[in-house]
């Protein structure tokens, strides 16, 4: 049997690492061959990292722009970044907009009522009955010939129940006074709600289109934004499955 034949069979005394002495336990374990190989690896990686950062900086246009400074900051000299804030996916934010699309349309809706309600109501404000006149109708073409068209109507109804009874000409003034600052009031009302049914029509529009340019599919523009009002888009017609 040769000399390195017989060195394999013989059992050899197996030689381990020193463990951390009973005085010295307070310290933790003792570091071992490979701990210090792990740590000197990563002490040696973030060296390179640094390095390739501080030639990156060096590097760097510095009238460059990055978005990342409007949130990010220095805390005591050191840069902290902002913190993350969870994305939404395509899917969620195709929810929220079909929620937003839901809650405009109930508000329009119930918009759409108040104006009919009020259009009603006021129907025959153009159209005054001289009181005390009969059948007789008078048509005027514009709020402020109604106004007095109403005051002359009161007036002459006062001076036909008698001229000498002041007290009854002057409630009969009040009376018309009173009930041509309601009708303002009612029509003032009427203008700010047509506003809003307006702005929440063009607010729906402007959601349907983004919501339809979230989804694919091929599209050309047909007609440019103007004013308020979205731009226009055609689809491509697709064939279904």
């Amino acid at each position: 049997m040769s000399a390195r034949a017989f060195r394999s069979v013989i059992h050899r005394r197996e030689h381990l690492e020193r463990h951390q002495p009973a005085a010295r336990a307070r310290f933790g374990l003792l570091e071992k061959k490979k701990d210090y190989v792990q740590r000197a690896r990563a002490f040696h990686a973030k060296e390179a990292r640094l390095a390739a950062l501080r030639e990156k900086a060096a590097n760097r246009n510095p009238d460059e722009f990055y978005f990342g400074m409007l949130s990010s900051r220095t805390r005591g000299g050191v840069h902290a970044a902002a913190p993350a804030r969870g994305r939404l996916t395509a899917d969620m934010l195709q929810v929220l907009r079909t929620q937003d699309k839901a809650y405009v349309s109930a508000v329009k809706g119930a918009e759409d009522r108040r104006v009919e309600r009020l259009q009603a109501a006021l129907s025959g404000a153009p159209e005054l009955r001289a009181a005390g006149a009969g059948k007789r109708t008078l048509f005027v073409d514009s709020e402020a010939e109604a106004a007095e068209a109403l005051g002359a109507a009161a007036a002459a109804a006062a001076a036909a129940a008698g001229a000498g009874d002041a007290g009854a000409g002057a409630e009969a003034r009040r009376a018309a006074k009173k009930a041509r600052r309601a009708k303002d009031r009612a029509f003032a009302e009427l203008d700010a709600r047509l506003a809003r049914q307006e702005t929440l029509a063009r607010l729906g529009t402007h959601m349907d289109t983004k919501r339809a340019l979230a989804q694919k599919g091929q599209r050309v523009k047909v007609k440019e934004a103007e004013g308020e009002l979205p731009a226009v888009y055609k689809w491509k017609a697709q064939r279904k499955r």
